[in-house]
């Protein structure tokens, strides 16, 4: 079990090194569209990472709500100067966020790609509503299908 946290805790650590927190001026929607890239990409050549992708999408998620947004206000420099401030609070709350998930993991232990496959076009239909104003559970469904795929 900490094998795949290990894996999805690494990944995150990876992309926030080598990318910054440059997604925290990401609407909902648009990381909903990379979760649905990464999913399309797994379901082709079944490569985990994509899936790894799929679940830190879905904590990115979660995240925005902890965290605050970076409003694309002001000059480029100015913007630019508001990414990779806060990367020790980011783990810190994607941390919090995976020990909360713990209930979710068992309850969607027995879960298969199908079941994911069923979550990622239910978010489609949302985020062609208006995915800003759903709550953010189905993106913990979500990471939870994910894990247990993972485990696989």
């Amino acid at each position: 079990m900490s094998n795949v946290k290990d894996m999805i805790r690494g990944q995150f650590i990876a992309e926030l090194k080598s990318s910054g927190d440059t997604w925290r001026i990401c609407r909902k929607g648009t990381l909903v569209d990379f979760i649905r890239l990464n999913f399309f990409h797994y379901a082709k050549n079944r490569d985990k990472k994509y899936l790894i992708a799929v679940f830190n999408d879905s904590m990115k998620i979660l995240l925005l709500r902890k965290l605050e947004a970076i409003e694309p206000e002001g000059s480029l420099e100015e913007i630019a100067k508001r990414f990779n401030q806060e990367h020790h609070n980011i783990l810190k709350q994607f941390d919090i966020i995976m020990s909360e998930l713990t209930t979710i993991f068992d309850k969607y232990a027995s879960a298969s790609f199908y079941d994911l496959n069923q979550k990622i076009g239910y978010i489609k239909v949302l985020n062609e509503l208006e995915i800003d104003s759903y709550n953010d559970d189905i993106f913990k469904e979500i990471m939870g299908i994910t894990y247990a795929v993972l485990e696989l």
